[in-house]
């Protein structure tokens, strides 16, 4: 099943507790090269740039995320 998301800049990165990152929030938020390599063993699924290939569950995954991560 493939979802095209509205803002297909952005680049999702699965990680295999389940939960979906975006790859400029990791890239922001590590601070140097061994952080990445620590973060990097979880990568389970990575989503291109235009279109990525997620099943249902990833979906209500990403939904979830967005609906609770929200700034207030």
């Amino acid at each position: 099943m493939k979802i095209s998301f509205r803002n297909s800049k952005k680049t999702w990165i699965q990680l295999t507790d389940g939960s979906a990152i975006g790859s400029n929030y990791l890239l922001e938020k590590v601070h140097n090269r061994l952080d990445i390599d620590l973060k990097s063993h979880k990568l389970w699924r990575f989503a291109s740039k235009n279109v990525s290939e997620l099943s249902s569950t990833d979906k209500r995954i990403l939904n979830f995320n967005k609906r609770f991560n929200r700034k207030k």
